[in-house]
């Protein structure tokens, strides 16, 4: 053995944790939880816990008073072995290579010498040994040597490894298998010499004059399988073994005779033909000797490649009552059992545990076959997979008798009567794919679905019942037996609520990573790039009208970004613009587009301003731009970017959770809708993507409805409010937003969703949020559409601009194959951009001025700029608040309260860029209070009392930069400005 130490070990195998878990997978779950316990033998209460110390996993063993068990003290246990054969174990087993790869245990031993002259180039000659102990322990499971340990003993007599190397070698002698001290390979006349050892063991079948090699610790791309001689076509071990057990079981002939001289045939010979019980059909041989050690007659294909054909299976047939398969679980086993079942229905399916996948092999894979099975479970075990091993047939049949038990036949063919067996109907649906879903949503609790691969899609009884019958037909099948379906109550809707539970996790998303499906692929985006897998190799489960229903090719991105290491600040290059969807955002984020293409480009001759429009048409930083102008129209393009792969990565950071609110880039009287600027566009493209719930914004009464969120699941991904109206309660959706949604259907229960099964939310408006509090800003991220795309009622603009007259087709309705493509790459390159950067803020300059006014409102706005003013010495100076506020009320608005009309003050001031209330104004308590002369309305008018009283006071400061001074609205020109201290 090389130089390997425990480091080496622990290096290899994540601190020993793999070690660990490939004995006591039942750890799993105390990992990260140091209460938690398990056992390692049999007991009552759970009595030992794993740790992690100075990076390597230990055992607590506290039914023991032993140390804590190192990885390798663990498998100085559980192999019954020293140190130093359990580092060699090690070693091999994880093909561990030291510090020096050069000296990297090969595990067998080689020699080479020059050929002799009767060895013949390019043949093998085997050198067979004797059985070890060690040998047979890498053919025969944990649970199976146990098993040939005891047997035969009597009750008082110990199980031994001798006594199950007795057992054992009469199986490997009845199916042919020797074992190997080494083989030879000659090649360029010398002779290549590879010799097993313990920990590298090396089989031979020797079927006569071919021969089958076994090295089961070859690596993998290795020759763990290869043989010599003449292989049969379509050669099936097993079966000779087979049919000497029939031999066997024959009856033999009487030597009786009769009186008058001829033998005499007893009841045994007159019996029809003799039958197994049963013949299983395996996966291997590793898998056949276990079989084999329980008493069952096990068949094995020489090739996992190889078809069973259905002269082969006629043949197990007229052998054995029953024939049944025992697949591997990993997806091509699975699959290849599936597909032979459904070709003969007769075949019985042995599905081991779906709970061994989730189980380790020695080698850290995940445990697939009957091997591995036969780690973790009984002897006794098998015989109930067994029990439960059904066929896909799911009918009885009979042949039709007379009441005087004759055969009915017609045209010389024996009729039959048939009988759905409900039984094997939910065995058969359930095999393909259909079954019952828990869904709250449901009246129910439940509905139907059909699993087909990775595609998860709701159905109806309709469906299942077509799918049966074309199954039928398919198989010609005799008209008889669709009668005995089209009349049977065994197959109806009712029957179908006992269908089997399925339960599916729909892991298409995490923290750090998203899928998106198509129909030839699925796509694994990252913040390092995107991963294309075949459709039928993902095994992550998606809902049906979450797959986009288009082939894709995975293409470069058509945009690199990248941060300034100074600054900070993101820049964006773009590569490709052949995808209309993003040359359609490209230009739904140019904010100075008529400075550039009408005020800059007017300037240029006529040629040249022709070939620059056409040149430029798609560019976000065009060169009559200045750079700060092309820096904020890139800003707003990484921002719809950000926010499109935001809302594409389903999952939801409580640290990082936010309502997507798409609005006009450009100021406008914020009580006329404006519009068209594609926003609606941008983001109902997601619904290609995504299970979209959409809410008509426009509806006034939107959340005043009960049931507005009915149809709202936990499968929903995204929540819609499209167009929303200027006075949208958007506190209605905080719960959605930062905790969890609450859904109240119509007749039914409510139910709540957590806030990671949430959807996202998305508001498309031509407004701002009618109210801009620190609660609603930190839920807000804001996207901002130029007016580049616009209508022109009014004259407003020199042309009338929408998508379908530039590109020449609608987008999506007139997408082509390519177009499609580009769009699906351009979305996937969007999910990583948020993956890499996070939130992306738009230039937020005129994003608030325009929530600014909205909040004001226009009324307010015109009655703020006429009443503060310099003057009239409102400005810089001090103002009673209850003057301010009663006039207004007055004159504009009656039923405004104190809160709302400071709301409005407040927001008047940030659009002028004023402080209201500066601080150096301002009281302990927060506010600005004065003792100053004291006014009262007469007629309209303000005037003195002639007394004084401390009142609350505002004061507007123009200039942040100068110290404000206390000075009264009323105080005359000339006045020195008071320093006494605020009351």
């Amino acid at each position: 053995m090389t130089n390997i130490t425990p480091q080496h070990v622990y290096d290899a195998t994540g601190g020993g944790l793999d070690i660990i878990l490939a004995y006591y997978p039942q750890a799993e779950a105390c990992v990260h939880s140091r209460s938690k316990k398990f056992s390692i033998r049999d007991e009552r209460t759970p009595s030992c816990t794993i740790s992690e110390y100075n990076g390597v996993w230990y055992v607590k063993d506290y039914g023991s008073s032993k140390r804590s068990m190192s990885p390798i003290d663990v498998v100085m246990r559980e192999e019954q072995i020293e140190f130093s054969d359990a580092m060699k174990l090690l070693t091999d087993r994880y093909q561990l290579v030291g510090d020096d790869p050069k000296k990297a245990p090969r595990g067998y031993e080689f020699e080479k010498r020059p050929a002799t002259a009767d060895e013949v180039e390019g043949e093998y000659y085997p050198q067979l040994k004797p059985f070890s102990i060690a040998d047979l322990k890498h053919l025969f499971a944990k649970q199976v040597w146990t098993y040939l340990s005891r047997m035969g003993l009597m009750a008082a007599e110990a199980p031994s490894d001798e006594n199950a190397l007795a057992n054992a070698l009469p199986i490997c002698q009845k199916y042919n298998l020797h074992s190997l001290a080494s083989y030879t390979f000659i090649k360029n006349r010398e002779a290549l010499i590879f010799k097993s050892t313990d920990a590298y063991p090396m089989f031979l079948y020797d079927e006569g004059d071919w021969k089958k090699y076994y090295i089961p610790k070859a690596k993998e791309g290795g020759l763990r399988f290869f043989s010599t001689g003449k292989k049969p076509s379509k050669y099936m071990f097993g079966l000779p073994q087979i049919r000497k057990r029939l031999d066997e079981m024959k009856p033999q002939a009487s030597a009786a005779v009769d009186d008058d001289g001829n033998p005499v045939t007893t009841k045994e010979e007159k019996k029809g033909p003799t039958k197994l019980p049963e013949i299983i059909l395996c996966s291997g041989g590793s898998d056949a000797l276990n079989v084999a050690v329980l008493g069952y007659l096990p068949v094995w294909k020489n090739s996992e490649t190889d078809l069973l054909e259905s002269y082969q299976y006629n043949e197990l047939k007229g052998l054995a009552e029953y024939v049944y398969n025992l697949p591997d679980i990993d997806e091509t086993g699975r699959r290849e059992a599936h597909k032979l079942a459904m070709e003969y229905l007769d075949l019985r399916t042995i599905y081991l545990p779906e709970e061994l996948q989730k189980r380790r092999s020695l080698s850290g894979k995940p445990c697939k076959d009957l091997r591995d099975y036969f780690n973790y479970y009984t002897t006794k075990s098998f015989d109930n997979l067994l029990k439960h091993a059904y066929p896909l047939k799911f009918w009885d049949e009979e042949v039709r008798r007379t009441r005087d038990g004759e055969l009915v036949t017609k045209f010389g063919r024996p009729l039959y009567d048939y009988k759905p067996n409900n039984e094997l109907i939910y065995h058969f649906l359930y095999r393909n794919g259909f079954g019952l879903m828990e869904m709250p949503t449901d009246k129910k609790g439940e509905i139907l679905v059909h699993v087909d691969g990775n595609v998860v899609r709701p159905i109806e009884f309709p469906q299942i019942n077509r799918f049966v019958k074309n199954f039928l037909n398919d198989r010609y099948s005799s008209l008889d037996l669709l009668n005995a379906f089209h009349r049977s109550t065994n197959f109806s809707k009712d029957s179908m609520n006992n269908l089997k539970l399925i339960k599916l996790t729909f892991e298409d998303f995490g923290r750090d990573f998203q899928w998106l499906f198509f129909q030839n692929e699925a796509w694994r985006v990252t913040a390092d790039g995107v991963k294309a897998v075949e459709s039928k190799k993902c095994d992550v489960y998606v809902w049906e009208d979450e797959v986009a229903k288009h082939d894709v090719k995975l293409h470069d991105a058509p945009f690199t970004v990248t941060r300034d290491e100074k600054t900070g600040e993101l820049d964006i290059e773009i590569t490709n613009t052949d995808c209309l969807f993003f040359r359609y955002l490209i230009n739904a984020s140019r904010v100075y587009w008529r400075r550039e293409l009408e005020d800059k480009a007017d300037e240029l001759p006529h040629n040249e301003r022709h070939a620059y429009l056409k040149k430029h048409q798609f560019d976000i930083a065009g060169p009559l731009l200045t750079k700060e102008e092309q820096y904020e129209q890139k800003q707003h393009l990484l921002n719809k970017l950000a926010s499109l792969g935001y809302l594409l990565h389903r999952y939801k950071d409580p640290a990082h959770a936010f309502a997507i609110w798409a609005m006009d880039y450009s100021i406008t009287n914020v009580d006329e809708s404006q519009g068209g600027t594609g926003k609606s566009m941008a983001y109902t493209s997601l619904d290609w993507l995504m299970q979209t719930m959409m809410l008509a914004g426009r509806n006034a009464n939107l959340t005043n409805n009960a049931h507005v969120l009915e149809g709202t699941t936990e499968h929903t991904d995204l929540m819609l409010i499209d167009d929303a109206n200027k006075h949208l309660d958007f506190e209605f959706f905080y719960s959605m937003i930062t905790s969890f949604t609450e859904v109240n259907p119509k007749g039914q229960a409510k139910y709540t969703i957590p806030f990671a099964k949430s959807p996202k939310l998305c508001i498309t408006s031509n407004y701002p949020p009618s109210k801009l509090d620190k609660s609603t800003y930190r839920r807000i991220w804001f996207t901002a559409f130029s007016d580049y795309y616009h209508k022109n009622p009014e004259g407003t603009y020199r042309e009338e601009r929408v998508p379908i007259s530039e590109f020449g087709k609608s987008l999506f309705a007139d997408f082509t194959p390519a177009e499609w493509n580009h769009y699906y790459n351009l979305m996937a390159r969007c999910v990583q951009l948020w993956l890499q950067h996070g939130q992306i803020l738009p230039p937020m300059d005129n994003v608030m001025l325009n929530a600014y006014k909205s909040q004001m409102g226009p009324n307010f706005h015109a009655w703020a700029d006429a009443y503060f003013n310099a003057d009239d010495k409102r400005l810089d100076r001090l103002v009673p608040r209850y003057m301010a506020y009663e006039t207004y009320k007055t004159n504009v608005q009656g039923n405004l309260s104190s809160q709302g009309f400071m709301d409005k003050l407040k927001a008047w001031c940030n659009y002028n860029g004023y402080t209201l209330q500066p601080n150096d104004l301002k009281g302990k308590d927060g506010r600005i209070m004065c003792r100053h002369n004291k006014y009262t309305l007469q007629r309209g008018e303000w005037v003195t009392t002639g007394n004084t009283a401390t009142d609350e006071y505002l004061y507007i400061q123009t200039d942040s930069l100068l110290v404000p001074e206390r000075r009264y609205w009323d105080d005359q020109d000339g006045s020195l400005p008071e320093s006494s201290l605020n009351f």
